[in-house]
């Protein structure tokens, strides 16, 4: 009789311990949503103030760089410092698209970075277009845009993305 309830009291406390490992583990499921749900609601609500200084801007670049050293590819997005990241990311990305704007190439000005990218001149360039160097030179002044066979060739041959030619 001893052994018998001893094995049951055995039985209840194993099965014990694995209802209150699958209720951690459900529990943890749960806040691990709230996380995601919370940082959501801080990305699309904004209730976090935006970066309204450059010394704020400042601040958060310096806290950023902090946290690269912590966070890595295999932090959990769960983790607090990641969380953190991920909001002042969004922060200073919210700046800097304000303060420091990034305006698209002209198109001489891709049309100048790739030819020092491949180490040619004004000249080369118009001999491999077909075309000549003076009006590779009023291409690059900005004084006329290409034609449509012009553009063609700048495309192909520089690998210049055509709707940035034909923009």
């Amino acid at each position: 009789m001893y052994l018998i309830s001893k094995a049951i009291v055995i039985d209840w406390s194993l099965s014990s311990s694995l209802h209150l490992k699958k209720y951690i583990s459900g529990l943890s499921v749960h806040i691990r949503n709230m996380i995601k749900l919370i940082v959501k609601i801080f990305k699309t609500q904004r209730y976090m103030a935006a970066i309204k200084t450059e010394h704020q801007y400042n601040k958060a670049v310096e806290r950023i760089e902090e946290l690269l050293l912590v966070v890595g590819n295999d932090t959990s997005p769960d983790d607090k410092d990641f969380i953190e990241l991920d909001l002042l990311s969004e922060l200073v990305a919210d700046y800097e698209a304000v303060h420091y704007p990034v305006r698209m190439p002209t198109l001489p000005e891709v049309v100048r970075t790739s030819m020092g990218e491949r180490g040619l001149t004004q000249v080369a360039l118009a001999a491999m277009l077909g075309i000549s160097v003076s009006r590779i030179n009023e291409i690059l002044s900005g004084k006329c845009t290409p034609t449509f066979k012009i553009a063609q060739k700048l495309h192909k041959q520089l690998q210049i993305d055509a709707n940035l030619i034909l923009a």
